[in-house]
């Protein structure tokens, strides 16, 4: 799978415990995997390599991911369920 914003891309495969951002291979805790009809990966890993910031909230089961200005216009995606 391939994934990317702006000139970053990442580029994974299920099944692998690595996520290749251009020349860099990461080593990831859990290899990303099919469960029924849904795409499991680690989305920390996925979001920080593209320049975002995640931050977790385990009381509400919330996670914010945020991620970098572009265009002079900050582009985000909130209140993700856990």
């Amino acid at each position: 799978m391939t994934a990317g914003l702006g000139t970053t891309v990442i580029t994974f495969k299920i099944g692998d415990d690595l996520l290749i951002d251009g020349n860099n291979k990461i080593k990831i805790e859990t290899a990303h995997e099919i469960f029924g009809e849904r795409t499991l990966i680690q989305s920390r890993t996925v979001s920080e390599s593209i320049k975002a910031s995640v931050d977790g909230n385990k009381e509400n089961r919330i996670v914010t991911i945020n991620t970098a200005i572009i265009n002079d216009k900050e582009e985000y995606i909130r209140n993700v369920p856990v």
